[in-house]
């Protein structure tokens, strides 16, 4: 069944139960179980991931936790802010450290990424990978 997929998905990776769930858009939560399809109109995005920087996904959460998990309850609150804004509103009006929790732990483990944030500012799950909106 798909919740049994999303179970097992859950052990591989908490992105991995979105793309089980076939939906465009997403809000997602808990550790990637609670998926919500939000309707929007798609977006194209363009990323890039730099091949000579590997951040460990156990490593960014390590730090997190140790640097920045005073964060979470504020972050938390504008994550509720965020949940009705469209996709596009939010990559054009935020500040991409804002968006994504692991970014600041990241660029502590791999201060090489600060190179790639101008181009491609917007940082991709625990990394290394980057997006930005696609120009028409």
């Amino acid at each position: 069944s798909k919740e049994e997929l999303v179970e097992i998905g859950l052990e591989v990776g908490a992105d991995v139960p979105f793309f089980l769930s076939g939906f465009k858009s997403a809000t997602v939560s808990g550790i990637g179980e609670i998926i919500k399809e939000f309707k929007e109109e798609e977006i194209e995005v363009k990323t890039f991931t730099p091949k000579d920087i590997k951040c460990s996904t156990a490593e960014v959460y390590r730090t997190f936790r140790k640097n920045y998990a005073n964060l979470m309850e504020k972050n938390a609150d504008f994550a509720k802010k965020l949940e009705k804004l469209k996709s596009k509103e939010i990559l054009q009006n935020y500040n991409p450290l804002e968006l994504n929790d692991l970014y600041p732990a990241a660029l502590k483990l791999c201060p090489e990424l600060y190179e790639y944030k101008s181009d491609y500012s917007f940082f991709s799950g625990s990394g290394s990978s980057f997006f930005k909106l696609k120009e028409n």
